[in-house]
């Protein structure tokens, strides 16, 4: 392959990249977390020889790319090997570039360093976590990549445990960001809801429903019957109680024994309660 002005590029094995990169094409955290995450980023030039895994390179072949191999200064003199990793497309690059050129990193801007700053000395002092506000300001600048731990949590603060693999990496390879990623991993494990995504943070639903509710079947045509109340017309008791007293004095040729059972024959029928 034809060397570049700025570096000579080769295919490098894909087992060597095991940093996950991102060209950051589709990486918004303003437009994700729903405007509540705005992290502002500075581009600051650096040797090539200075640079560190996992860092956001602007390559001048490949653009946006992360640093996925630690540069390496025993190919030839005066010359450092670095490999790239891009997550959106298939990037397993790797150039030679000379020990002293400049490449622009990006990095957090002086006013966010300023507030995440502020924000671990006010808890320091106050014995206490961060806010959840800086552990997001501190996961939008330490995230892997848009398909990340870091940066799900950023969005919807959701703490898996892959989250802490990845904020090792970063302290490894990093190390001048170690004060932010121990704060973070302080506020991740006090958490006692850590793998639920805390409410109100992300993108959240509207208030009213889009459609109404759906107010379900119309209700059945009653089939009720009217139950017998167990009563009956005084009429048809009179008839009844008077054959009663009839039978009973031709059966029983006693009028008090007749009597008796008119009156037991005439309560049943007038006084038994509904069933």
């Amino acid at each position: 392959m034809e060397q570049p002005p700025e570096g000579d590029l080769t295919q490098h094995s894909p087992a060597a990249n095991r940093f996950v990169g991102n060209n950051y094409s589709d990486a918004d955290l303003a437009r994700d977390s729903a405007g509540q995450v705005h992290p502002h980023y500075d581009f600051t030039p650096r040797s090539a020889s200075r640079l560190a895994r996992g860092e956001l390179v602007r390559e001048p072949a490949l653009g946006l790319v992360r640093v996925a191999t630690v540069p390496d200064t025993s190919c030839r003199p005066h010359h450092v090997w670095i490999g790239w990793a891009s997550h959106n497309t298939p990037c397993h690059a790797m150039g030679s570039y000379p020990t002293q050129q400049r490449f622009d990193v990006r990095g957090p801007a002086q006013a966010d360093q300023l507030l995440i700053r502020q924000g671990i000395d006010q808890a320091n002092w106050a014995r206490r976590q961060i806010t959840g506000d800086i552990a997001r300001l501190i996961a939008a600048h330490t995230y892997l990549s848009p398909r990340s731990a870091l940066y799900n949590f950023a969005v919807f603060g959701e703490i898996p445990l892959v989250l802490y693999d990845e904020l090792r990496t970063v302290n490894r390879y990093q190390p001048g960001l170690n004060p932010w990623i121990q704060a973070l991993g302080r506020y991740c494990t006090s958490r006692r809801t850590r793998r639920e995504a805390i409410p109100g943070w992300g993108p959240q639903p509207p208030d009213g429903d889009e459609f109404p509710p759906d107010p379900g079947p119309p209700p059945r045509a009653s089939a009720r019957r009217h139950k017998p109340t167990g009563r009956i017309s005084p009429e048809m008791a009179s008839k009844l109680t008077d054959a009663a007293f009839a039978l009973g004095f031709t059966l029983a040729g006693s009028r008090v024994t007749a009597e008796k059972a008119r009156r037991i024959l005439a309560s049943h029928a007038l006084e038994r309660p509904p069933a």
